[in-house]
């Protein structure tokens, strides 16, 4: 069995990729693929730092529980939400400049070491349960 992991990161919402159920099901796919393979898939839920999605935690929370409940029918998907770990140290102030939605660096590195945070101990599950 591979031990190897995929990674995803999903921007909240309507995205330049599709509405969600679109996403969702080019991911169901991509998974089910995978499965046959081994592969663990994990999604990273990160900020997308514009105005509307700073002030929209209600819509966060519930997009995050649509694709949990999703992923509930995918045994090889893991998800990673980083929102928690990032409040209050990432803001409008951390764009790569004024308009844009995309981080600057040291938004890339918080993102990076919280998922990282939450990587780790789930690979070490996974690692568990492959040599039990």
């Amino acid at each position: 069995m591979s031990r190897h992991t995929d990674i995803f990161t999903l921007p909240g919402g309507r995205t330049q990729h599709g509405e969600r159920g679109e996403i969702q099901t080019l991911l169901g796919r991509f998974a089910a693929a995978r499965a046959g393979e081994g592969v663990q898939v994990v999604l990273a839920f990160i900020p997308m730092l514009r105005d509307a999605e700073a002030k929209s935690g209600k819509t966060r929370a519930r997009l995050i529980r649509e694709f949990r409940a999703w992923a509930a029918s995918h045994p090889n998907i893991e998800i990673i939400d980083i929102y928690p770990a990032l409040e209050g140290l990432v803001g409008l102030e951390d764009r790569i400049f004024f308009g844009d939605s995309h981080p600057n660096t040291s938004a890339h590195r918080l993102f990076a070491t919280a998922i990282y945070l939450q990587l780790v101990p789930l690979l070490e599950r996974r690692s568990q349960r492959t040599t039990d």
